[in-house]
């Protein structure tokens, strides 16, 4: 990709602001961030967890909150809004496991390579 590049690929622009949330594994951790389609940047990260089903579990719950706002904003003044959301009002977006470090501040086991460019 050229620096310049600026447009998300459709098939990866998983959200409106054209983002999506994912794990990195740096060692035996994994951080929780959310990358931008079209670059790769990590925009955001929400933390690092010694166990990847719980970075899993953070993944899928933050995607899913991602989601209902995103559902929740589009729905608002619509018609068809009822059903909807409250089927989407009636699950947990708030359950989002705690990470085991914070995330701006690495393990020292993750150390050694850029998350950004961890696998």
């Amino acid at each position: 990709m050229s620096a310049g590049y600026t447009e998300p690929m459709s098939y990866t622009a998983y959200t409106r602001d054209g983002t999506y949330w994912t794990l990195r594994k740096q060692q035996e951790w994994h951080l929780v961030c959310r990358l931008h389609s079209g670059t790769g940047e990590v925009v955001e990260r929400y933390g690092w967890y010694r166990r990847a089903g719980a970075a899993g579990t953070a993944v899928g719950a933050l995607a899913y909150r991602a989601a209902l706002t995103e559902a929740r904003d589009s729905t608002r003044n619509d018609a068809v809004r009822g059903d909807l959301q409250r089927r989407l009002d009636e699950m947990r977006p708030d359950a989002v496991p705690e990470p085991d470090h914070p995330a701006n501040d690495p393990p020292a086991e993750a150390h050694g390579d850029d998350p950004d460019q961890a696998e």
